[in-house]
């Protein structure tokens, strides 16, 4: 039995999220319609892999605007992504704590969606590295903190 290689659907995967991510920051403003294609590409193999959590993450430090109700819903779309890339199985191990952090230190600053992400994860039964509990822990206390 021939089966095809988890690589080049998370490629695929990746690639046509890169791609959306930059239409959709094209024009400075993030609506409704972008977060559910957004939302609809990282789940669309009905995983989240360290990319797509990666390429959330960035777009979550741009200097965008939203519409309506487009921030809430961003908001949600990566903190559910992060949450089922690290902590649904209960467990955030050093590889996705090191994706999380290195992506959310990546422009030295906490945005306000990055600190939710962290108090969901904070928030959340799961167990986790302890230097990642203190650096997420203090990152919440004062999200204006540089990393």
């Amino acid at each position: 039995m021939t089966t095809t290689p988890t690589t080049t659907t998370t490629t695929t995967t990746t690639t046509t999220l890169s791609a959306l991510i930059v239409g959709v920051l094209a024009d400075g403003m993030i609506d409704s319609n972008e977060v559910s294609q957004l939302r609809a590409s990282v789940y669309s193999d009905g995983e989240v892999d360290a990319d797509e959590v990666r390429a959330l993450l960035s777009v979550a430090e741009e200097d965008v605007s939203f519409s309506g109700n487009a921030e809430s819903e961003f908001t949600e779309l990566v903190s559910d992504a992060v949450y089922s890339y690290a902590a649904a199985d209960g467990e955030i191990d050093n590889e996705e704590a090191s994706v999380i952090r290195t992506a959310i230190e990546n422009d030295g600053q906490v945005s306000y969606i990055e600190e939710m992400v962290l108090r969901r994860l904070l928030s959340s039964s799961a167990t986790m590295p302890s230097d990642f509990r203190q650096w997420a822990t203090s990152a919440v206390d004062d999200s204006t903190v540089s990393v």
